[in-house]
């Protein structure tokens, strides 16, 4: 992963930490905070369960003052908790990839995967290296780690002012949301967040977050993530993330706590690729390019009856692939 790929990642993971699970310490005016705390509280309550997501991740490309798509991803995903399966489905659709959209499909049951897409029109299977159960008690042992900790977190005055500063609130019926500002000044930004969090102590935590769960799920990863992502974390980088002016709003509902939308947005510099395209194709890049994604989540505690199609179980080894 280069630089700059790992400089999102980090600047989302810090981005999802602060907002995609509602925290106590995220909120400043009374209201919000009573808001919040709601919400907080009723997430406590939750174990993980069954949820439908459907949503797309966009680019868009813009030269001499005209905007057009050069792509979308639309993904709809069904996980069923109890028996753990999985469902989905996604297409990408591009001027540049044919009239055709190209598809995948993935399915994930009983100790099996399927793996299919339109251009290699075949199956491909693995197997699961966990049990059953095994995966459903690391999700809701994660889910509920994460969930109890919202309500014990205490909101110290340093947290309150940089979320005044920086997030907005709104409620529209029983939806709340909450919202990244505008025109943020990246250095501030940083100073500001490391006066209300211990941000290493957060890179910690998340890296060995992700480190137990990969290994309780049998797909160790790189035991130098945590250095690889703290090495990035200073003041220049978050200026260079904000200059890409991100738009974050996270939707949340007050009777459950849980999420119904995710929406996210930057406009990235296109030179970012110019050592991964010859010489010849860097005239012709774009003048912007805005990657977007909105997911929805819904259905929550339904019970899915997943089905995976005939053809991808009759997959011989032969096509086995590896995890």
């Amino acid at each position: 992963m280069n630089k700059r790929n790992k400089v999102k990642t980090l600047f989302l993971m810090i981005m999802v930490n602060l907002l995609l699970i509602p925290q106590s310490y995220v909120s400043a005016q009374e209201t919000v905070s009573d808001a919040w705390q709601d919400v907080a509280v009723k997430a406590n309550q939750q174990e993980f369960q069954s949820f439908h997501m459907e949503g797309t991740v966009g680019v868009k490309i813009s030269s001499q003052n005209m905007t057009s798509d050069f792509g979308n991803l639309e993904i709809d995903a069904l996980v069923n908790a109890q028996p753990i399966a999985l469902q989905m489905v996604a297409k990408i659709v591009s001027p540049f990839v044919g009239s055709e959209a190209v598809g995948f499909e993935s399915y994930a049951k009983e100790g099996f995967n399927y793996i299919y897409n339109t251009q290699s029109k075949e199956w491909k299977t693995s197997e699961w290296t966990v049990s059953e159960e095994d995966i459903l008690d690391s999700l809701q042992a994660s889910f509920k780690n994460v969930s109890n900790g919202l309500v014990e977190s205490e909101m110290t005055s340093e947290a309150k002012t940089f979320i005044d500063k920086y997030f907005e609130f709104e409620e529209k019926g029983q939806d709340y949301l909450f919202k990244l500002k505008k025109d943020i000044n990246g250095a501030s930004f940083y100073n500001d967040l490391d006066k209300a969090i211990d941000l290493k102590q957060l890179v910690k935590q998340s890296a060995n977050k992700a480190i137990e769960q990969s290994e309780d799920l049998g797909q160790p990863i790189d035991r130098e993530y945590e250095e690889s992502l703290g090495e990035f974390l200073n003041p220049d980088m978050f200026e260079d993330f904000f200059n890409m002016n991100p738009q974050m709003t996270v939707t949340y509902e007050s009777v459950t706590g849980l999420i119904k939308n995710f929406f996210f947005m930057i406009d990235t510099d296109p030179k970012v690729f110019i050592d991964s395209v010859s010489q010849t194709d860097r005239s012709n890049l774009p003048e912007l390019i805005s990657i977007s994604a909105n997911f929805d989540f819904d259905q929550y505690g339904q019970s899915f009856n997943i089905q995976v199609p005939l053809e991808a179980m009759q997959t011989s080894e032969e096509n086995t692939i590896e995890e």
